[in-house]
């Protein structure tokens, strides 16, 4: 049975491959063209009409909840916005007391200091200067890349507010030429339904998608900062040693080129 059902498959296979580009496939394309013609045609006009308007109804539903969307990104924008703020104003606060606490080690060579109405010894103040300096340096890229990401996250709101425009515009496009049809058809009696215009924008998998770069934008930062967590890695106590002083140095450096008489700042 079923190497009958076959043989009939390959059959009528070859029988379309044999009529395709022959006079009689050319027959069946014009037939099949004026059967759908015909099928359209008695269609009521005013049946398509009240078709479209309901279409043009269900686009303004979907575009709601495309709002709801946008309303919700420039909610979280503006949370960003306070959350960047905030760690500039606080980076500046740290800044002043790096340079405070670095300007009084370098005024004078004694072996304790006063700080903040606490005496230390100039050791403790340069450890903790160096301390300090690491996690200014963390903080600053940090706050680097956070700005990045607003920048990226106010370009994708923006850009998102300007489809919803677009979306509104091409909504009132259509009602106004089915409403010009509709006007034709009750002064005419004649008209055929137009719908060349009524093209349906449809943005349903926008929302999933944006959340899905969000999603991997997230990874991605949390990857950096593991590998900035994991930083020392343990190879022994002699190394271990040298690798300090090295960082000591560098960390001096930085002060010295960052806070010192001639201050570089990063990017500048």
């Amino acid at each position: 049975m079923c190497k009958k059902l076959l043989i009939a498959a390959v059959a009528v296979l070859i029988g379309v491959v044999a009529v395709k580009g022959t006079r009689l496939g050319s027959y069946l394309k014009v037939w099949k063209r004026d059967a759908s013609a015909w099928a359209q045609k008695q269609v009521p006009p005013e049946t398509e009409i009240a078709r479209l308007r309901a279409e043009i109804q269900g686009l303004s539903r979907e575009d709601e909840r495309l709002y709801d969307q946008v309303a919700k990104q420039l909610v979280d924008l503006d949370n960003r916005e306070r959350e960047v703020n905030d760690i500039q104003a606080n980076l500046d606060k740290r800044e002043k007391e790096i340079r405070d606490m670095y300007t009084a080690v370098k005024s004078t060579k004694d072996e304790f200091l006063v700080y903040n109405g606490t005496r230390y010894s100039r050791e403790d103040i340069q450890e903790q200067l160096r301390q300090d300096a690491r996690d200014f340096q963390s903080a600053e890229a940090n706050l680097k890349s956070k700005k990045a990401q607003l920048t990226a996250f106010r370009k994708t709101v923006e850009y998102n507010k300007n489809k919803l425009r677009e979306l509104e515009k091409t909504r009132r496009d259509m009602e106004t030429q089915l409403t010009r049809l509709e006007t034709t058809l009750a002064e005419e009696r004649l008209a055929q339904a137009q719908a060349q215009g009524a093209i349906r924008v449809d943005d349903t998998h926008y929302g999933r998608l944006r959340e899905d770069m969000n999603t991997l934008r997230d990874r991605i930062a949390e990857m950096k900062h593991k590998r900035v967590l994991r930083g020392e890695s343990v190879s022994g106590p002699v190394r271990a040693t040298e690798a300090a002083k090295e960082n000591k140095a560098k960390d001096d450096q930085f002060l010295e080129t960052r806070f010192g008489d001639n201050p570089k700042v990063a990017g500048k």
